[in-house]
């Protein structure tokens, strides 16, 4: 995501590496996808999920 120009915020790897406990929450990524679409691998029928989340930093 870096490279496309919209960097993950609060990614700790990019753009240089740093530090972050595994249990330090205090800055989760900010990261949400729209929608998912799939096909139920079980039914055969196209599932399909959506959110109208906003992301704290936007």
């Amino acid at each position: 995501m870096s490279r496309l120009g919209v960097p993950i915020v609060h990614d700790n790897f990019y753009p240089e590496p740093y530090d972050v406990a595994h249990d330090d929450y205090a800055r989760p990524l900010q990261l949400v996808s729209r929608s998912l679409d799939f096909t139920d691998p079980l039914s055969g029928r196209p599932r399909r999920f959506a959110t109208d989340r906003a992301l704290e930093a936007w």
